[in-house]
């Protein structure tokens, strides 16, 4: 019987985490993008803004940045599928000349097939010869299939071992033994034939008539027709972050998209938000009672009000860090948690909430701040395209457990 075919998600996570892509996070971050994408046409020119962190002026045809990188990502699947994955049947890779992620079904290599003889009476010598080469074959096969099975046992072993502990920050705050959903937006995108544009401050297709650039590009080339395929990669870097380090931590875990994301689930389950609040109306709503929120353009933090001494808004001036918010919030259902990180950078918000060293960190702020259960932080980043470089929080609010109410 052949063996039981994998779905294309467990492939995806099996490459995410394995050893090798875990050291590198630029291949991890183009195979998301290509597998987020893989139904959708692509060009250099998206890759190395989206993925790459190229500037508007990327010209592919003198830059080869995305081309070498793909070389790589296909090169480093090769070698994942031919050593760590080589016991899956679903494959990922891309085509050479080709800007697309191929899943592919494989099957297991076919067993030679054992020779056999008849016995002649004239023969009988060359007979037990036959019979002996087929019972060494017999044996070979046998002992090559129970090599191979006690490696795959030994690496699964070897897998859980070395699992990591969930961190204190999460076991606090989600180790309630309830369901948690991370949900990510699907952001509104207009699209003028091959070209795909979005305004952060349009968050549903009928408001493009509030957006002078869509109205500007629209007077061009025409009228544009909304699009909600997929997610933004910084969305999908954080949500791949955090997946693997609360799932490893034993925390049950469902995903999502906001246009599945319900008001009854909204209620029911811990709840995970990556991406600005605008794009879902119950957690815009609910963040209308905080006291952190991010301004229209999405890349400042404005303080509802101020304590004596604090700024009214982050970053401040000639401070070039990346701003977002943390915000750690009872959930409507009981014992429930409602965790948000809002911000166009979720990706370094994400990374922040799963380093060692940075979680250290901010128990160490928490604690001096009176450890409050639920609390809303300003978390400054300095990042590399998508690399976080370094992270700390930069002010702090205690939120009431009645926020509901």
């Amino acid at each position: 019987m052949p063996p039981a075919h994998e779905d294309k998600q467990t492939t995806l996570d099996a490459v995410l985490s394995s050893e090798s892509f875990q050291r590198a996070p630029a291949m991890r971050r183009l195979l998301l993008y290509l597998w987020e994408n893989r139904g959708a046409s692509l060009g250099e020119y998206a890759i190395g803004l989206d993925v790459l962190g190229r500037r508007a002026d990327f010209d592919p045809r003198t830059d080869a940045t995305v081309r070498v990188h793909k070389s790589r990502l296909r090169s480093k699947l090769r070698e994942f599928f031919d050593s760590e994955g080589r016991h899956l049947t679903v494959h990922l890779t891309i085509p050479p000349g080709a800007h697309r992620l191929e899943v592919m079904q494989v099957s297991s290599p076919a067993e030679p097939a054992v020779p056999l003889r008849t016995r002649s009476a004239y023969l009988y010598g060359w007979w037990a010869a036959g019979a002996a080469l087929v019972l060494c074959t017999v044996l070979a096969v046998v002992s090559l299939r129970l090599t191979r099975e006690n490696r795959r046992l030994e690496q699964n072993v070897a897998r859980t071992l070395s699992l990591p502990e969930l961190p204190a920050f999460w076991k606090r705050i989600l180790g309630n033994g309830k369901l948690t959903r991370i949900v990510i937006p699907t952001p509104v995108f207009f699209h003028f034939g091959p070209l795909r544009v979005r305004d952060v401050r349009i968050n549903h297709p009928a408001q493009a008539a509030d957006s002078p650039a869509i109205q500007q590009l629209a007077r061009l080339l025409g009228k544009p027709e909304p699009w909600q395929s997929y997610s933004v990669a910084s969305d999908s870097l954080a949500l791949a972050t955090l997946t693997r380090v609360l799932s490893m931590g034993g925390i049950p875990l469902a995903t999502g998209m906001t246009q599945d994301f319900s008001l009854e689930l909204f209620g029911r389950d811990n709840i995970v938000f990556l991406g600005i609040p605008p794009t879902s109306p119950h957690v815009e709503n609910l963040l209308s009672r905080t006291d952190f929120y991010l301004t229209a353009s999405n890349r400042r933090v404005t303080i509802r009000h101020p304590a004596a001494g604090e700024p009214s808004s982050f970053p401040r001036p000639g401070d070039n860090r990346r701003v977002g918010i943390v915000s750690v919030l009872p959930g409507q259902a009981a014992g429930t948690r409602l965790v948000i990180l809002s911000g166009t950078h979720t990706s370094a918000l994400a990374s922040f909430l799963a380093s060692p060293v940075t979680l250290r960190d901010l128990e160490t702020y928490l604690a001096r701040n009176g450890a409050p259960e639920y609390f809303e932080i300003v978390v400054a980043a300095e990042v590399d395209g998508f690399n976080l470089l370094r992270a700390a929080p930069i002010a702090i609010r205690p939120v009431s457990a009645s926020l509901w109410k």
